[in-house]
């Protein structure tokens, strides 16, 4: 057992007063002899016996009441010893990430220890991942509340919390697989082009000159092909939009002039890249500098990845916060010791003053 605040486990001693009081009130006085005296003596000896007896019951219950009260501002807490002997797993739902630790993780699930996705959902099936891209740890953990031995699994990116520090109830192990990385954005999304082996349809309808001119600078650099119409063809769906209104066809939309447009139109969306000006060397500073095919590369990329966390780094996203390990229901029951224990005293003094 442990306290939160074991200083006031000092105040125990103040049982001492009641135990000073019972025998301060209980001290005799001096006798007075009188007339009478010799036919009461039994009778008063008598009460004498029973009314010390009751006075002990309520000097116990007294000095209950107060090392109650010391134990409830202590905040005594019980640790869950059966929970230590187990062993939880936390698998990061990827495909690559399961394929890397299929061996460690069925061997686990043979011996009967606890597997979960850091969605806190209990795994069943390490072929079936969750549904969702966006998972959180620290959720799942606050989700699950169990402790243990912690081995974590996952891949060495900074995708899988929203937070900045996971806390785990317990020591952990983690196991990781770090991605490729290293690839340039552009050089990531000629690498998608080249293996759909299509090339990226526009849709010009804006008009400007200087959007034709940034297009084929892509092509020299990347070697992406594009091909644009600066008509709409029916049913035809574009990877690229450049218009002054959004198109709900295009993958991506790059509205130029949105100044113009009421306020209503203009929510913002992913899929809606919005510039106030023209798309032209004389209203844009984009354009005067040079920026425009890095916009343009910068709508067509896929979502980033995430970020590739060193050894260090992924490190310091974790810490274990032992206050979580220990648990109970003990305060309650204190708490409730002390309401009873105080109406049983109440009582027995009412009666005893009756």
């Amino acid at each position: 057992m442990e306290f939160l605040n074991p200083g006031i486990l000092w105040g125990a001693l103040a049982v001492g007063l009641p135990v000073l009081l019972h025998f301060w009130h209980q001290k005799r006085g001096e006798e007075l002899p009188w007339a009478a005296s010799r036919w009461l003596s039994d009778v008063v000896l008598q009460k004498s016996r029973g009314m010390r007896l009751e006075n002990l019951l309520l000097l116990l219950l007294r000095c209950l009441l107060l090392i109650l009260l010391v134990l409830c501002l202590s905040e005594p807490l019980l640790k869950r010893v059966a929970d230590k002997q187990e062993k939880i797993h936390w698998i990061q739902p990827k495909k690559e990430v399961v394929e890397n630790f299929r061996f460690e993780l069925e061997e686990a699930g043979k011996r009967g220890e606890k597997r979960f996705w850091f969605t806190g959902e209990p795994v069943t099936d390490l072929a079936s991942l969750p549904d969702g891209k966006h998972t959180d740890l620290q959720a799942g953990i606050n989700k699950v509340k169990i402790t243990g031995k912690t081995e974590i699994y996952l891949a060495g990116t900074d995708d899988f919390t929203r937070f900045t520090q996971v806390y785990l109830p317990a020591p952990y192990t983690l196991h990781t697989v770090k991605p490729v990385s290293g690839q340039p954005g552009g050089e990531r999304l000629n690498t998608g082009i080249k293996e759909r082996e299509l090339p990226v349809k526009v849709l010009l309808e804006s008009g400007e000159e200087s959007i034709p001119a940034a297009l084929r600078a892509i092509t020299e650099a990347y070697g992406i092909r594009f091909e644009v119409d600066d008509q709409r063809k029916p049913g035809r769906v574009y990877d690229l939009a450049f218009t002054h209104r959004p198109d709900s066809s295009a993958r991506v939309n790059l509205v130029s002039g949105a100044a113009a447009l009421p306020v209503e139109q203009t929510v913002t969306g992913r899929t809606v890249r919005w510039f106030n000006e023209l798309l032209n060397p004389e209203s844009s500073d984009a354009v005067f500098n040079g920026e425009l095919p890095e916009i343009i590369l910068d709508a067509l990329m896929p979502q980033a990845p995430a970020e590739t966390l060193s050894t260090q780094q992924l490190r310091n996203k974790f810490a274990e916060r032992q206050a979580s390990q220990a648990s109970g229901p003990f305060p309650a029951v204190i708490l409730i010791l002390f309401v009873l224990t105080l109406g049983a005293e109440r009582w027995l003094a009412i009666q005893k003053n009756a």
